[in-house]
């Protein structure tokens, strides 16, 4: 569902007009983000997509303290990310995990897999004023059931992470993001790196937590298909910017923005047709120098005069339900173009 569909839904994460800008040596800073809003409800799933280079993974890196953001807000939980402390930042932000592409970031491989989820178990009772010792039988228990709910074997606490397959060390990693008892994971391209079966074992694993639990999930990938299958509600990127968000069935059936309708048709469906997927002409521009109007312009079939010249805000466009905005001129002004996905 998405927060703006219910007036009485809280708020969970709030991204308020976000840019963050890294410096480039004798060149324009690159503008990974320009300006993005979002909310996230509680216990919503939402799927974040874009060809690499639109800004998913700084957002995510945003939206979790890990990339400040040059102007904007972040907020989670009421409580603006940017400006708490060092000393409340990790108790405040314990509600709020993220699982990496590459489990390896946030596995220490000279650690077994349990004793670094004790490690949080025993953060978290700290930040509520409940202090043991590391090597609890509390801490070891709570590690264990983690791993049991990630779908591990008995024993799994005291393997290192070299000793796990690519799936099973992306579910300890997820174990151990669950530890903290969030309210909500930030997941960035959490299956990209494995196998086709790890990859759906995983994403089934991600929905069925945040579905069992009331975790709400940002869910970040290329691949639309899993998206499709995972999300409530899906935000599309293109060079820094949301370009169109809604509802993951109006998105899939009445695509509005040319860029949403191309990723969308690049998207292998097995109709027994022999239809190949169309792939999207040309390439994504340099962030540092965006093109002028539009930023999908210069790849767009649809582009009109004011497309070169300016730039879109996202609006409800004509006939959209109330969650569903695009920023595109031709979209705002006849509707979706016919024939979903």
């Amino acid at each position: 569902m998405s927060p703006s569909s219910d007036p009485a839904a809280a708020v969970l994460l709030r991204v308020d007009d976000v840019v963050v800008e890294y410096p480039r040596k004798g060149q324009p800073p690159m503008r990974a983000l320009a300006g993005v809003s979002l909310e996230v409800a509680p216990g919503e799933i939402v799927g974040i997509v874009g060809e690499s280079g639109c800004g998913k993974s700084t957002l995510a890196r945003a939206v979790t303290g890990l990339a400040p953001a040059h102007s904007g807000s972040v907020s989670f939980r009421g409580a603006r990310i940017g400006a708490l402390g060092r000393r409340r930042r990790d108790s405040d932000l314990l509600p709020l995990q993220m699982v990496f592409q590459d489990p390896n970031a946030s596995l220490n491989p000279r650690r077994t897999v349990g004793a670094q989820i004790r490690e949080v178990v025993v953060a978290r009772d700290r930040a509520h004023g409940v202090r043991h010792p590391r090597r609890s039988p509390e801490a070891a228990r709570e590690a264990a059931e983690a791993l049991r709910r990630v779908g591990l074997p008995d024993g799994a606490a005291d393997k290192y992470p070299h000793e796990f397959s690519g799936g099973q060390r992306q579910r300890a990693a997820i174990a151990r993001a669950l530890a903290s008892r969030p309210e909500m994971i930030v997941a960035d391209e959490p299956v990209s790196a494995l196998d086709a079966s790890a990859q759906a074992a995983v994403a089934n694993l991600l929905r069925d937590l945040s579905r069992e639990e009331g975790i709400a999930l940002a869910f970040i990938s290329h691949d639309l298909a899993v998206v499709g299958a995972l999300a409530d509600r899906v935000v599309v990127m293109y060079l820094g910017r949301v370009v169109e968000t809604g509802a993951v069935e109006e998105i899939w059936n009445a695509p509005r923005h040319p860029y949403t309708r191309a990723l969308l048709a690049a998207v292998p469906v097995p109709d027994g047709r022999g239809a190949r997927p169309e792939a999207l002409a040309g390439e994504v521009p340099d962030p540092g120098s965006p093109p002028p109007g539009c930023r999908f312009h210069p790849r767009c079939p649809l582009a009109v005069d004011r497309c070169r010249t300016d730039e879109p805000v996202l609006l409800r466009a004509p006939g959209a339900a109330a969650e569903s905005e695009v920023a595109c001129w031709v979209a705002q002004a006849s509707g979706p173009a016919p024939g979903g996905v």
